[in-house]
C-alpha cells in the first residue's frame, strides 16, 4: 500500500508543479484530476497506515477536487456544445 501512497504523492506533486509552471490552468479539468487521483492514493495509503487526520484531509481532498472536476467538465461540455451547434457567430 505505501507504493500506492507515493503514486498518490507523485500525481498530486506532478499536478501543482504543472499548475505553477503554467501549463495546466488551476481550475481545468487536468488539474482537478490529479488532484483526486492523488488524494484518493494517499487517503488509502493513509488508512493502510492508520493515520486518520491524514485520512480525513485526503478525503475531504478528493470531495473537494471532485466537485470542481465536475465544474470543469461541464464548463467544457458547454463551451464546445456552444462552438459545434452552429449557432455560435450567428
Amino acid at each position: 500500500m505505501q507504493m500506492v501512497g507515493w503514486a498518490g504523492a507523485v500525481v498530486l506533486l506532478l499536478g501543482y508543479f504543472q499548475v505553477s509552471r503554467g501549463r495546466l490552468p488551476g481550475d481545468g479539468a487536468g488539474f482537478q484530476a490529479t488532484s483526486v487521483t492523488g488524494s484518493i492514493g494517499l487517503g488509502l495509503a493513509a488508512v493502510d497506515g492508520g493515520v486518520w487526520p491524514a485520512v480525513v484531509v485526503n478525503a475531504l481532498w478528493g470531495i473537494i477536487g471532485t466537485t470542481a472536476l465536475v465544474r470543469a467538465l461541464r464548463r467544457g461540455r458547454r463551451r464546445r456544445g456552444a462552438t459545434t451547434d452552429g449557432s455560435a457567430g450567428l
